[in-house]
């Protein structure tokens, strides 16, 4: 599905029916990375994976690069969908910070969140890692980014069970149509190295979950528990021999680690 919303072409899957549930990718991604859990969720739920700004057939539009317009892309396409009006959003790493903004600008859209294998700060290197993507997805060729992209999903496969690693790989080399809409959210994360999302965590008033791979290199688990911390009457859950793809290296888990936080936050 598609629609012309917050100024740009914005895409997603929807399967099932009830309560609105949004899935947020990870940088170089798009909605077929939660292909699992929108199977598992939309037997319960309207389950939703967005492809963002940029990203999949979304497109990029004028881009800000900044968290708060991807979170208000999320927050166009939950006014768009939900019924009540309201959404339970999942986040994936970049999806992370976006889901977390979303919470943070729009209380009255955010049922619940869950951040996955995230992080709420970066800290020089990571500014420094982000500006090496941007700029390869400005100035190199295709080629040599696509090959960049590729070794990137590699290190984020260490650490668990090595699953649908060709798949995975496909994904993301599929989901940079235009890779200026790549550059785009490299800039958005860049942005928390000056303006992290840490002190604003206390005033996250939705139930949330925080979890994270025992193994994960990306968003170790002390960035999970940075943030779990800092958000009022949140909950934390390490997945023990996962890594940063948990939620694609073992989906049974992952989904019900979610699904148990739902049912524990019914009627919220």
């Amino acid at each position: 599905m598609k629609a012309p919303l917050n100024g740009t072409e914005l895409s997603w899957e929807q399967r099932g029916e009830g309560d609105l549930m949004v899935f947020v990718h990870g940088l170089s991604e798009n909605h077929q990375t939660w292909t699992q859990q929108v199977a598992e969720f939309s037997k319960r739920f309207s389950a939703v994976a967005i492809d963002v700004r940029g990203f999949g057939d979304s497109e990029v539009g004028t881009a800000e690069g900044t968290p708060r317009q991807l979170a208000d892309d999320l927050a166009a396409v939950v006014k768009h969908l939900a019924r009540d009006g309201r959404a339970h959003v999942v986040g994936f790493s970049m999806g992370g910070v976006i889901a977390v903004r979303f919470a943070l600008d729009r209380p009255d859209l955010a049922r619940s969140v869950v951040i996955a294998s995230s992080s709420a700060a970066i800290n020089d290197a990571g500014f420094q890692w982000f500006q090496q993507r941007l700029e390869a997805a400005l100035t190199h060729t295709r080629e040599d980014f696509d090959r960049l992209n590729a070794d990137d999903a590699q290190t984020m496969l260490v650490g668990g069970q090595q699953v649908r690693v060709e798949t995975y790989l496909r994904i993301r080399k599929a989901s940079v149509k235009d890779t200026a809409g790549y550059a785009n959210a490299c800039q958005a994360m860049q942005t928390l190295r000056n303006h992290p999302l840490l002190d604003e965590l206390q005033n996250v008033r939705c139930p949330a979950l925080v979890l994270t791979g025992e193994l994960d290199l990306s968003c170790p688990p002390k960035a999970a528990m940075s943030i779990q911390r800092r958000i009022p009457n949140s909950c934390l859950s390490i997945l023990p021999g996962l890594g940063h793809l948990a939620h694609q290296q073992d989906p049974e888990l992952f989904n019900r680690v979610v699904l148990d936080f739902l049912n524990s936050t019914a009627g919220s």
